[in-house]
């Protein structure tokens, strides 16, 4: 005979087990080194490749750590020179970094994710765009290139995101749109964002570099050349994804 079993006491104990990113756990111990007053306010942080190495992990994980700390006001990166411990987390920080990491895709998913997608869109694009998503492609594009800057990256990101909206929209495949549109959005996270600043367009030639190649898209979609615009975007998210795995 079978004994009945009985409720659980502690149900709550059974609930689904959550596994934590490699990049949260990186910015769970630096948080903690900060709080012990090992890396005190003011301290550089170790390289990207020292930290990567001391704590098992690979060097994106760790950058995108660094992101969601730089994103909360916790580090601050400064280009050539390192990452430096700017305050020390509160109590009303709560996980807010951690949760950042956690919930939102990270730049890797995003990079592989849209250099699958939009090459071919881009190609589609080239075929199927009219005179009126021209135009308009090129004047975002103007003014992609006066904003190429490190002053002006908010407005320019702003410009980046309506570019590749309008080579999407140039598809004229509302499913099509319907799928990549939200996809751009994510330019708006934090971590994605912080991570184009601080190492995709990190210095004039970086800069040039990004307009040329969008330049290069717009011209082959004008030229209604598929094969030429396809290759020249995924061109830009290859050289995209060799800087974030560097």
């Amino acid at each position: 005979m079978t004994a009945k079993q009985e409720p659980l006491d502690q149900p709550e104990l059974l609930r689904p087990v959550q596994q934590r990113k490699v990049s949260a756990v990186v910015a769970q111990r630096i948080i903690e080194l900060i709080e012990s007053g090992s890396l005190p306010v003011g301290a550089r942080l170790p390289s990207e490749k020292e930290l990567a190495d001391r704590m098992g992990v690979s060097r994106p994980s760790v950058r995108e750590a660094l992101a969601a700390l730089e994103a909360v006001g916790v580090v601050d990166a400064r280009p050539g020179r390192g990452s430096f411990v700017r305050r020390i987390p509160s109590e009303d920080d709560g996980t807010e970094p951690l949760t950042l990491l956690e919930t939102e895709e990270c730049c890797r998913e995003i990079i592989e994710t849209r250099g699958a997608l939009e090459p071919p869109a881009a190609a589609l694009a080239a075929q199927a765009r009219n005179d009126d998503d021209l135009k308009q492609l090129q004047s975002i594009h103007e003014y992609m290139e006066q904003l190429a800057r490190p002053e002006d990256f908010d407005a320019y990101i702003v410009h980046d995101m309506a570019y590749h909206r309008t080579l999407i929209e140039a598809t004229h495949n509302n499913l099509l749109i319907q799928v990549l549109v939200p996809l751009i959005s994510t330019m708006e996270q934090k971590v994605y964002r912080e991570f184009t600043r601080n190492h995709y367009v990190n210095s004039v030639r970086a800069w040039r570099r990004v307009v040329e190649v969008h330049a290069q898209v717009l011209e082959a979609v004008f030229e209604r050349d598929s094969a030429r615009a396809a290759r020249m975007m995924k061109a830009h998210w290859h050289r995209m994804k060799r800087v974030y795995e560097a």
